[in-house]
């Protein structure tokens, strides 16, 4: 049984979090905390498996209880919000593992998604070692190099990532130069509207620039672009000059963006001059883009599962035998680094 604190201070919200959690089989709420200060008292005496957390409360926000759970009792944490600004995802930092939509009703015409992203994510996070992912090693050893291929023409980077994905992208990302030598692009698994707060975030961190892209703009160097709401991530060539192409053909099993897409896309247009990686999150998207990136020629990457906020989508492409290297976030940074001429 899945044990779970709910903590948000509006009483509607919170009754309707546990009325989906408790008709779920394998769930059920030990506690309801209407503000930071009191979650922290119910984790002491609960000990939940997993706490879902509002951000804007009373007396203590979830940034601050977030800081303070993790300091003292770490549990694994979902931020539950309706709105999110690029400061709201300092929570992923301060140790919560994902962001993901507040549900506001049965009425509303996306409740079924919504419901389903929580309850799927609380299934899946609350297995999660916290304490497991901080000991995670971030320095690279001597051996991880000893077979890194000569650098190479890079003319992009593509990432395919979910759960997790905010602070993996932060920690992949953080030693890249303004001067990086390729155009990034992102396809994120992430809640509807939330996109622009994460790009606004680590817009903020970077020295890179990191935008949402727009149909048909030009690719630039130094810059990460995310796929935007409802949107497939291709590329297109026209001469040297690389393209964005956005799309809203059928979603791929359930995603879109998807990372699948977007890799294939690649590995059509940039054949053995890309590199690929897949991140942290659930399920299989992207595994077979990055496999056919691998046979394109291209250089490809999985998060390992010792970093790696859920193993799911690094693990199924490591098992289709699309990567050349598995490695930590430090790791992965410095290749990709040394790769790029």
């Amino acid at each position: 049984m899945i044990r779970v604190l709910v903590v948000d201070d509006s009483p509607v919200i919170s009754m309707l979090i546990r009325a989906i959690i408790e008709q779920e089989a394998d769930m059920m709420v030990v506690g309801q905390a209407k503000n930071g200060k009191e979650a922290l008292a119910m984790v002491e005496r609960h000990k939940p498996d997993l706490i879902t957390m509002d951000i804007r409360m009373p007396e203590m926000d979830g940034f601050e209880a977030t800081k303070a759970i993790m300091a003292s009792n770490p549990t694994p944490i979902i931020i539950v919000s309706a709105t999110v600004t690029p400061e709201d995802f300092q929570t992923m930092k301060a140790g919560a593992l994902t962001l993901i939509e507040k549900p506001q009703g049965y009425g509303q015409a996306d409740f079924k998604p919504v419901r389903r992203d929580l309850v799927n994510s609380i299934r899946e996070l609350s297995k999660v070692d916290v304490k497991a992912i901080t000991r995670a090693p971030t320095a690279p050893t001597r051996s991880s190099f000893s077979s890194l291929p000569e650098p190479r023409s890079v003319e992009l980077v593509a990432i395919g990532v979910s759960t997790g994905g905010p602070t993996a992208l932060l920690n992949l990302l953080r030693d890249f130069p303004e001067n990086f030598p390729a155009p990034i692009i992102i396809s994120q698994h992430i809640s509807q509207g939330f996109i622009d707060g994460l790009a606004g975030w680590l817009d903020n961190q970077l020295a890179i620039s990191v935008q949402i892209a727009t149909h048909g703009e030009q690719l630039k160097p130094g810059a990460a672009y995310f796929a935007p709401d409802d949107h497939h991530f291709e590329i297109r060539k026209l001469g040297a000059i690389i393209q964005a192409k956005l799309t809203q053909s059928p979603p791929i099993n359930r995603f879109r963006p998807s990372a699948s897409v977007s890799l294939q896309s690649v590995a059509t247009v940039c054949k053995d001059k890309a590199i690929g990686i897949i991140l942290t999150g659930m399920g299989n998207d992207g595994a077979d883009g990055l496999l056919a990136m691998h046979k394109a020629g291209s250089f490809t990457l999985a998060q390992d599962e010792a970093s790696s906020t859920v193993f799911g989508m690094p693990a199924e492409a490591i098992a289709l035998g699309a990567t050349d290297k598995v490695a930590n976030l430090q790791e992965m940074s410095d290749y990709i680094r040394r790769l790029a001429k």
